[in-house]
């Protein structure tokens, strides 16, 4: 009797869980904190509910581990930046609720700066996470995830702004299309018939259907077979 109240106590998992979340830790009707008790390898769970403190006595020690991650749910932030707020939200709220259906958190808030004190010039919109810690974990990788690739193409976005800026300070001919940069127009240029428009087909040489030859000069691009905007939608 002594060594198994030795291997009780050395095997055992103390928390404390916010007392607006204790609903969460209990579950409705003490569902959840009864699935934990049923749990393989976990001899009881006691609950101090005056001081919302949990404690897990268990046979093994991963046991009353996997006991805590189901009943120990904690708030956490993630900052967003204040200028990626709508593509993050998505529309109707599509890209966040994916967010909470794949992650398995139970809410994300997003902090309004009246609740947080802040002004308008700050940078960053904190998003609350709540739910148990693997939860938030996963929640936290998606969202990261899906800002930095906003961030990338916000990036490339000004780079391309910035190079044709450049082109038209230099007095360049940029008609946008497929190609960055587009290839010059110049006189003897041979060129491919699939990328011309019309005009070029009734050059000298008589060449249909996009074969190469000797009359063909440089003509217009048909801009309409390709568009650079539906690289940044």
């Amino acid at each position: 009797m002594q060594v198994t109240k030795q291997q009780t106590e050395s095997c055992m998992e103390e928390f404390v869980v916010s007392e607006d979340l204790m609903g969460l830790a209990i579950g409705a009707h003490g569902s959840n904190i009864t699935d934990a008790r049923n749990m393989p390898g976990v001899k009881r769970i006691d609950l101090d509910e005056h001081t919302c403190t949990f404690r897990i006595y268990g046979d093994t020690e991963e046991a009353v581990q996997v006991a805590r991650a189901k009943l120990e749910f904690i708030e956490d932030k993630f900052e967003v930046p204040r200028d990626l707020i709508g593509k993050v939200i998505g529309r109707n709220g599509r890209v966040i609720q994916e967010i909470v259906d794949k992650s398995g958190v139970v809410r994300i808030k997003i902090e309004g700066d009246n609740e947080r004190g802040s002004t308008d010039n700050c940078s960053t919109v904190p998003f609350l996470f709540v739910g148990t810690k693997e939860n938030i974990s996963n929640a936290k990788v998606l969202l990261e995830y899906h800002v930095s690739h906003l961030k990338e193409v916000e990036q490339i976005r000004l780079e391309k702004l910035q190079i044709d800026e450049q082109l038209r300070s230099l007095g360049a001919v940029y008609i946008p299309g497929p190609y960055f940069p587009p290839p010059r127009e110049r006189k003897g240029d041979r060129g491919y018939g699939s990328d011309f428009s019309e005009d070029s087909t009734s050059s000298r040489g008589g060449n249909r259907g996009g074969r190469r030859g000797r009359g063909s000069r440089g003509g217009r691009y048909n801009n309409d077979r390709y568009g650079m905007h539906k690289i940044f939608t």
